[in-house]
């Protein structure tokens, strides 16, 4: 018998077998930012079987954040990958000067727990009222204690938004941003004449920097870690250019409607002691003065992109900025 008759044989013996394979189709939850500022975030969730909707605010902090959904429920979960909880290790929290609660480590999500509903109805009031909390975490391999102070000016403020869009209870807490103070940091080395800094504590994605002197000084306002608009030698300037021509500041006010919107420069200054020219600068910087402390400033297109970042403190940043670096007023 050849070849190709035995072949032929076995075919009729044994008929051909089709072999189906099927890729499960994972659905995802839906999530929907509803805002996003002073290192919190609020978030809508819905399931993708049940269509049920949920809320969770997060509150970022170093190497951990808090997971909040409602007053009843408050977890913890490490920042990076390089931050473990130890299964076994005694992790505590201190809301002020209180008596410090256990925290429950919970291995299936390797995260820790308020599993008391008292105490977590007692840490949500206390980020509402701008009271410090102290988280303690033993990390895992090396059993080592890590102490973290959480604090969230803008808690109240973002719960409030959770009451209207989320139906959460309301706090009983005025929803209110307190008044911004300003964070400066000027070295007093002879090398560094001129230089500062200026940060608003809360908003972290916002500040002024002053130039040195032996560099032609200037003084712009950072939006991440750009420095996107500003004055230098009594000229509109910008420390952030785009030679492809796809970055551009965006500002918004809080109603979200679009107040401004303009490209980055294309070229870069004659000199680095001169800066780069930007046309568009008084007529950005207008429009962050009027949008703050409610609005948003966004600058997109191009690397390391902030979206949405708050103008709160803009005002006395600008009013630092008068004072110290010749700026013009707004008003």
């Amino acid at each position: 018998m050849t070849l190709r008759s035995t072949s032929a044989l076995a075919m009729a013996v044994f008929p051909a077998v089709v072999f189906l394979l099927v890729v499960p189709l994972v659905l995802a939850d839906d999530r929907v930012t509803l805002f996003e500022g002073f290192d919190l975030k609020l978030e809508q969730i819905t399931d993708a079987m049940t269509d049920a909707n949920t809320c969770a605010l997060f509150v970022e902090n170093g190497p951990i954040y808090f997971s909040v959904e409602g007053r009843s429920k408050v977890t913890i979960w490490p920042n990076s990958d390089d931050v473990h909880f130890a299964p076994d290790g005694k992790h505590l929290i201190r809301i002020g000067n209180a008596t410090p609660s256990q925290l429950t480590y919970v291995s299936k999500r390797k995260a820790l727990s308020v599993a008391e509903t008292p105490l977590a109805a007692q840490v949500v009031k206390a980020l509402a009222a701008r009271e410090s909390i102290k988280v303690r975490f033993v990390d895992w391999p090396s059993y080592e204690n890590t102490d973290v102070t959480v604090e969230a000016l803008a808690f109240a403020y973002v719960w409030s938004m959770a009451e209207k869009q989320c139906g959460w209870p309301t706090l009983g807490v005025p929803a209110q941003l307190p008044e911004p103070k300003l964070s400066v940091y000027e070295p007093t080395e002879e090398d560094s004449a001129g230089y500062a800094t200026v940060a608003v504590p809360g908003n972290r994605d916002l500040a002024l920097k002053k130039g040195f002197n032996k560099y032609g000084g200037g003084c712009h306002i950072s939006v991440g870690v750009h420095d996107v608009v500003g004055m230098q030698g009594g000229r509109w300037t910008s420390g952030t250019v785009d030679l492809a021509g796809r970055t551009k500041i965006t500002v918004r006010d809080s109603s979200g409607a679009v107040t401004f919107e303009g490209k980055v420069p294309t070229r870069y200054g004659m000199s680095a002691t001169r800066g780069t020219d930007w046309d568009l600068g008084k007529e950005a910087e207008q429009a962050m003065w009027t949008a703050a402390p409610l609005g948003t400033v966004s600058i997109m297109g191009g690397t390391y992109p902030k979206e949405n970042v708050p103008l709160y403190g803009f005002r006395e940043l600008w009013s630092w900025g008068i004072q110290k670096c010749g700026f013009p007023s707004l008003e």
